[in-house]
């Protein structure tokens, strides 16, 4: 292995290069030199923000000032903050994605729908050599697929009427459309070459016809999911809106771990002294007997003490027939059942006074 040797002059020029090669120096170049290779920022864990959510972090953070509050001398403490509101304005920024993805493929599935599956299935069609058995059967569901399949056999067909024969690569694609085995490859193989011109019309017609029977209604599935597609209800999820889902679930546990470190970081309320909250006990014991305390029931009236019964009042005797007729209800004050009695009775007396 041979050294080159450099001239002191050489040597001084690579070092004199070197020094204007050295990348940004500032502070602001070095912020934009970091979003060169910037997509989206959604899987990134640096500080590095993009100029479209600038604003919005600022806006959050002051929004979030009281809610999460910091220590100016814990740096710490400042940092989970300012990460915390970096993985939420990325988290609805992320959201704001899915939104326009979502309005984007309705609009497609509108006015695209045809060209999109045919690309579809042109994509399956493509791997039928390596996985015949699962290509076939993804092909078979909807029409673009049906319309893949239809064209190969009848491709094989012309290649009967022109040729009256099939090489070997169109017999493995009649293999493969066939969904054959490859532990049965051999034998079919053989059997398809010795197979004469008749058996094979046959063969590929029967194939056709197959295909045929189902177009049908996989065109009616094929109409309702475009319908579907089009008020932003597809039946399958695209490739691009499930990773912006996992970009978002991604961005939801970082935002809760940093917000379990920002709880844990926080220095604990003080304690108060064993008085203090002997007395807070006791207040809440209180309260809650007040609260809870049945209402009091009136006092008794206070009753006579025992003596001689009362003498009853002796009623005076009506001497005018006027009075008799119409008497005077009795004012007494004995109980109710004494009352009733001595009424009734003036009144049995005052209808025999009438008879006489």
């Amino acid at each position: 292995m041979s050294h080159t040797t450099l001239s002191a002059a050489r040597l001084n020029a690579n070092r004199r290069n070197a020094l204007k090669s050295t990348g940004p120096i500032t502070e602001a170049g070095k912020s934009r030199v970091r979003l060169n290779a910037w997509k989206h920022g959604f899987r990134s864990e640096s500080d590095a923000v993009s100029p479209d959510e600038a604003d919005a972090l600022a806006t959050r953070r002051a929004e979030w000032a009281s809610a999460f509050p910091t220590n100016a001398d814990d740096g710490y403490q400042s940092w989970l903050v300012a990460q915390l509101t970096l993985a939420s304005v990325r988290i609805d920024r992320c959201q704001a994605h899915q939104n326009h993805q979502a309005l984007y493929e309705a609009d497609r599935a509108a006015s695209a729908w045809d060209l999109d599956r045919a690309a579809d299935a042109a994509k399956l069609g493509a791997r039928l050599s390596r996985d015949p058995d699962r290509v076939v059967s993804s092909l078979c569901r909807f029409s673009a697929g049906l319309d893949w399949l239809l064209m190969r056999w009848q491709s094989l067909a012309d290649c009967l009427e022109t040729a009256g024969s099939w090489d070997d690569s169109q017999r493995r694609l009649c293999l493969d459309l066939m969904q054959i085995p490859d532990e049965f490859r051999s034998s079919d193989f053989t059997m398809l070459s010795r197979l004469p011109l008749d058996e094979l019309r046959d063969l590929v017609r029967e194939q056709i016809d197959g295909l045929e029977s189902i177009r049908d209604s996989s065109s009616r599935l094929d109409l309702a999911n475009r319908s579907l597609a089009e008020v932003g209800l597809p039946t399958s999820e695209s490739s691009e809106l499930a990773r912006l889902r996992r970009y978002e679930s991604s961005l939801w546990r970082r935002f809760r771990s940093l917000e379990a470190s920002y709880k844990a970081a926080r220095p604990p309320a003080p304690c108060l002294d064993d008085a203090e909250r002997d007395a807070d006990e006791i207040d809440d014991l209180l309260t809650f007997s007040r609260m809870t305390a049945p209402e009091p029931e009136p006092e008794p009236e206070p009753t006579l003490p025992p003596g001689p019964r009362p003498e009853r009042p002796t009623t005076r005797a009506v001497s005018s027939p006027e009075h008799r007729l119409s008497p005077s209800p009795i004012i007494s004050s004995d109980p109710p059942i004494l009352q009733n009695r001595k009424a009734r009775r003036a009144q049995k007396s005052h209808r025999k006074a009438r008879q006489t």
